[in-house]
């Protein structure tokens, strides 16, 4: 009898001891083989002598503010700040008690911020008409915000439908202990402190200086229009962005409003920080104890594409955010039984904001859409084989608190896109739809591209660059990726973590079925992977195991924090505040340019006050197409000016040059 109860025991010390094996040769794996790791010792030296050059002679610049607002628009922005804010906090307290609270207050905050201004475009359909200003979104933030505690007892008390007798339901533990050797506090302590002086300098990297090509091609540029022409302006031919979706923008107008375009990276940063907090949360959703949980929240900020993210204008991790927050939603209505309706609302309101931020929220909103409709099909009675398979009733119910809300937050985008180009997905070419192909859309994404690349990736990161968008640090190949193989059997008889590991498989596979394998399209199946790692470490208790996953979080941070830190010394000692285009655009009346240089050229080609509007197009564009916009300016490489001088009446306004910059001039076009 006692061998046969040893049995079970022996098999879990040997699978435990197999682990911090595997994970302790992939730490090894990747030190040895990561192209990340690679960069990091190529870098070293240069960034050494930076960092002593900087703590010698420290210089600091003065954020500039250029942007053309009054101070009445900043005070409407703190205003507007304020009045998400408390709103959001408003709803969080009139749910207190229930789990719902914290996920509600935060959406609401975060619909507050981006709702209003759909609203006023379309009621100026299909723009705004000029109406979109700082003052006016304040009022519909108002507005709103009243509506919102007016509905409040509604939402959370009047139409809260109570779990029918024997329908499942779980509680959250709030007392559960780790399995086995607890990791030491101090350790976790330690980890904290350094994630927060690792978090600090990703900011500090994020304020020295603007960053990204997508920032300059659209995430900046867009909402700079915005802010002086009042409008949400519609798509223009020939320039692919600006027919996408645009919630993430109307935060980065907000904070434009404050007067310095370096204030923009703070919703990518912010967006980062809240979603390891998500991760948190879901990790105690699903059982984990508090230190597991932190465990799990710790590895995900120190994924090293998210603090890439998070110092650049990029829409990525506000949109990961957003179907985090839905997942947590998700998962709280499941565990009161499927029966609330607010929830669905809440749950249909992130995933519409996230839609309405980026079409790659798509995907991963049709799988957790999936998930939710099956559980609402079931109705309040899921037991028994006597029930029908779909309850039509209970699903039309919540499907219509679901379409409430999911449509504000990105119907307004969609619906233009279907009215003016006869494609809600445009420019993406969907069903026949026109449109041009996802894959010449991303033509030229970094990232890995056969099947072994693909494979091989965690340990390899093969195709990594200098750049935003590639790199998963030490923790992906150490831990995650045993994390979720092991997900099955480390639910510890949780009903929630079983239904979590299936959304993050649909998810990634889904993600996998686009093709583009670029770490940043990804965040949302990555981020809830972490999860799972507090679960390994509690079905798998192994002082060794957490030795290595405390190691692979702290090679990653020193190592990507020192060179962020280098990154943003180099932009203090060396960074040329001066827009890479010729001065004389500032004293040009405002006409159209179109900007065949590098994308930032077209950011600054707006003029120090926007005041210019720049056609940037996506495809090569030849004289005739130059011709066919009307614009009175081509800006263009020195290199390639000849091959528009022959052929279009033209005549030299300046040229520009720099060290280590193309040369450019603009021409005037006659």
């Amino acid at each position: 009898m006692k061998a046969s109860s040893d049995a079970p025991a022996s098999r879990q010390r040997w699978v435990t001891w197999a682990l911090a094996a595997l994970a302790t040769a992939s730490l090894m794996t990747w030190m040895v083989q990561s192209r990340a790791v690679a960069l990091w010792w190529e870098q070293a030296s240069f960034l050494t002598f930076v960092l002593k050059s900087f703590m010698q002679t420290p210089v600091l610049h003065a954020l500039p503010f250029k942007v053309p607002v009054s101070v009445a628009d900043a005070g409407f922005g703190v205003l507007g700040a304020a009045i998400c804010i408390a709103t959001g906090m408003f709803v969080a307290r009139g749910a207190r008690g229930a789990s719902h609270a914290a996920p509600a207050g935060w959406l609401t905050a975060i619909a507050l911020a981006v709702v209003p201004p759909m609203v006023l475009a379309g009621i100026g359909w299909p723009d705004g008409k000029g109406m979109i200003t700082s003052g006016t979104m304040v009022m519909a933030q108002g507005a709103l915000a009243l509506a919102t505690l007016g509905c409040l007892r509604m939402l959370h008390g009047e139409n809260r439908t109570p779990p029918a007798a024997g329908t499942p339901h779980e509680t959250i533990s709030t007392t559960t202990a780790d399995v086995g050797p607890a990791m030491h506090r101090h350790v976790l302590t330690l980890l904290t402190i350094l994630a927060v002086v690792y978090w600090l300098i990703v900011l500090l990297a994020g304020q020295s200086g603007l960053q990204g090509y997508d920032s300059f091609s659209d995430h900046i540029a867009r909402p700079a229009r915005w802010l002086v022409t009042g409008r949400l302006e519609p798509g223009i031919d020939g320039e692919v962005v600006t027919y996408y979706p645009g919630n993430f923008e109307i935060l980065v107008r907000w904070l434009l409003s404050f007067g310095s375009d370096r204030f923009a990276f703070l919703a990518s940063y912010a967006s980062s920080l809240a979603s390891t907090w998500v991760v948190y949360r879901l990790a105690r959703e699903v059982g984990q104890s508090v230190s597991a949980a932190r465990l799990s929240a710790l590895a995900a900020a120190s994924l090293q594409v998210l603090a890439y993210q998070s110092i650049v204008v990029y829409s990525d991790t506000f949109t990961a955010l957003c179907l985090l927050l839905a997942t947590w939603l998700l998962l709280l209505w499941v565990r009161g039984g499927g029966t609330d309706r607010s929830l669905s609302f809440a749950f249909g309101l992130a995933l519409g904001i996230a839609m309405g931020a980026k079409y790659s929220a798509g995907p991963p909103a049709v799988v957790l859409t999936v998930f939710w409709a099956w559980y609402a099909s079931r109705g309040p009675q899921r037991e028994g084989f006597d029930q029908p398979l779909v309850d039509w009733g209970a699903l039309v119910q919540q499907g219509l608190w679901y379409a409430a809300g999911v449509l504000p937050g990105m119907i307004f985008w969609y619906a233009r896109n279907l009215v003016r180009e006869g494609n809600p997905l445009y420019p993406l070419s969907v069903a026949g739809l026109p449109g041009i192909p996802l894959d010449n859309l991303l033509a030229g994404a970094p990232g890995p591209r056969t099947f072994w690349e693909r494979v091989s990736y965690p340990w390899t990161e093969t195709g990594h660059i200098l750049g935003f968008e590639t790199g998963l640090g030490a923790i992906v190949a150490t831990v995650v990726v045993l994390a979720v193989l092991m997900g099955p059997w480390t639910s510890q008889g949780s009903r929630l973590h079983r239904l979590l590991w299936l959304i993050l498989a649909a998810a990634a596979f889904a993600w996998v079925r686009t093709g583009v394998l670029v770490p940043r399209y990804g965040f949302f199946p990555m981020l809830l992977a972490f999860v799972f790692v507090g679960s390994l470490l509690t079905a798998f208790p192994s002082r060794w195991l957490q030795g290595v996953t405390a190691a692979a979080i702290a090679v990653t941070m020193v190592g990507v924090g020192f060179q962020l830190a280098g990154g943003a010394a180099y932009n203090m000692l060396f960074y040329d505040a001066r827009p890479p285009i010729p001065a004389v655009i500032d004293t040009l009346p405002g006409s159209s340019i179109v900007n065949l240089a590098a994308q930032p050229s077209g950011y600054y080609a707006m003029g120090a006050d926007y005041r210019h509007r720049v056609l940037t197009p996506f495809r090569h564009f030849t004289p005739d197409d130059v011709r066919k916009t009307g614009a009175k300016y081509l800006l263009v490489l020195e290199s390639e000016e000849t091959v528009y001088t022959r052929a279009l009446p033209m005549q030299l306004v300046e040229r520009w040059s720099r060290p280590n910059w193309p040369s450019t001039a603009l021409w005037r076009l006659e």
